[in-house]
C-alpha cells in the first residue's frame, strides 16, 4: 500500500475511533472523555498530523497546543476533533502540499 493510501487509511480509522468514545457525566454535571480512550486517540491523531502534515503546519501546531491543555473536558476533546477533522478533509482534498513563491 503506498503512503498515501495508508494515511488516508489511518485518517479514517481515527475519524471512527474517535466517533466511538464514550461521554461520562461528572458528578458536578459536566461531560468528560474517558481518559485512556481520548488520550489513545488523541496521541495516534497527533502523530498522524505530524507525519501528514509536518510540524510546521496550522493543523499540528494547533493541534499541539489545545492537546497540550487538554483534561479530557468535552469541549476540550471536541476541539481536537474539530482540527483533527479540517486536517482529514484538507489532507483528502488533495490540499496537502507546500507552496513557496
Amino acid at each position: 500500500m503506498a503512503i498515501d493510501a495508508t494515511i488516508v487509511k489511518r485518517f479514517g480509522e481515527l475519524e471512527a475511533q474517535i466517533k466511538s468514545l464514550r461521554i461520562q457525566r461528572s458528578q458536578s454535571g459536566f461531560d468528560f472523555y474517558i481518559p485512556n480512550q481520548w488520550q489513545q486517540w488523541a496521541t495516534s491523531a497527533h502523530h498522524m498530523l505530524r507525519v501528514a502534515f509536518g510540524e510546521t503546519s496550522p493543523h499540528y501546531q494547533n493541534f499541539s497546543k489545545v492537546y497540550e491543555k487538554c483534561t479530557g473536558w468535552d469541549n476540550e476533546v471536541h476541539a481536537l476533533r474539530g482540527i483533527f477533522l479540517a486536517a482529514k478533509a484538507d489532507y483528502e482534498g488533495g490540499y496537502a502540499f507546500k507552496v513557496e513563491a
